[in-house]
C-alpha cells in the first residue's frame, strides 16, 4: 500500500502534530512531499519532515554488481536523524 493511502486511511487527523520521516535510496524522489501534502490534506499540523539515504538494493543491479548509497544509513545519518527526533517536542510544543 503506498504510503499516501495508508495516511488517507488514518482518517481525519483535525490539528494533530504531525511529521514525515523517509529512508530513501539514491534518488530522494517525490515519495516524502506526497506524505507531507497527504498528512496535511488530513488536517495534520506540519512540525517537520526528514530523509535519510538508505542503502539502495535493487536486485537486478547488485546481481550485475552495482550498488548504490552502500553503508547508508551511516553514522552521521544516524545522527542527524536523532537530532530531528529530538527537535520534535519542541516543535510540538509550539505549533
Amino acid at each position: 500500500m503506498p504510503a499516501t493511502d495508508a495516511i488517507r486511511a488514518l482518517g481525519r487527523l483535525d490539528g494533530h502534530s504531525v511529521f514525515a520521516f523517509c529512508l530513501h535510496g539514491t534518488d530522494r524522489g517525490a515519495g516524502l512531499n506526497r506524505a507531507r501534502a497527504a498528512l496535511v490534506q488530513a488536517g495534520g499540523t506540519e512540525i517537520g519532515a526528514f530523509a535519510c539515504r538508505g542503502d539502495d538494493v535493487f536486485y537486478p543491479y547488485v546481481r550485475s554488481g552495482w550498488r548504490f548509497s552502500p553503508g547508508h544509513p551511516d553514522a552521521d545519518d544516524l545522527e542527524s536523524a536523532q537530532a530531528f527526533g529530538a527537535s520534535l517536542p519542541k516543535a510540538h510544543a509550539t505549533a
